[in-house]
């Protein structure tokens, strides 16, 4: 199997992560769309440089952003990275906003009409890098400028 439906080329993927910016940058406390983008940002590099573990290494390794993206994709995936390699998140929340986090039962308002905010706490390089949280949207704005030199 080559790819999946539609999405065959490292290219179809980078085409697939531009339109989930898009939807992030219209929707940016929706955390579905949050998981999508930052998990394809990390599986771009495999697409990009299929069965070269040796330069998908050396990309993420000089780079905080795809360090950060992986950190996210696998914790997401596993609920919990198990790698010792994954040392960029702390954690990751919706907050913000004007009312204290559970000061409203959950439905009673929209969300993002006080706002909220997808945050991540940041740790080692990336916290040098950034700061110790970033927005979520600030950070897909770095993923995407990181994309845009490698462009597949």
């Amino acid at each position: 199997m080559s790819g999946i439906f539609e999405l065959k080329t490292a290219k179809d993927l980078y085409s697939k992560l531009k339109r989930e910016y898009l939807a992030f940058e219209n929707d940016q406390i929706n955390s579905d769309i949050a998981f999508n983008f930052f998990v394809t940002a990390w599986h771009l590099l495999e697409w990009a440089y299929p069965g070269d573990k040796s330069t998908q290494k050396t990309i993420r390794d000089s780079n905080v952003v795809l360090q950060i993206c992986e950190h996210l994709a696998v914790g997401a995936k596993h609920f919990k990275p198990t790698s010792k390699k994954h040392t960029s998140v702390k954690d990751s929340d919706i907050s913000g906003g004007v009312w204290a986090k559970g000061g409203w039962a959950n439905g009673v308002w929209k969300k993002g009409v006080w706002g909220e905010k997808l945050v991540i706490s940041l740790d080692g390089d990336a916290s040098n890098t950034f700061g110790r949280q970033i927005n979520a949207i600030d950070l897909a704005k770095a993923v995407m400028a990181f994309w845009q030199q490698y462009e597949p």
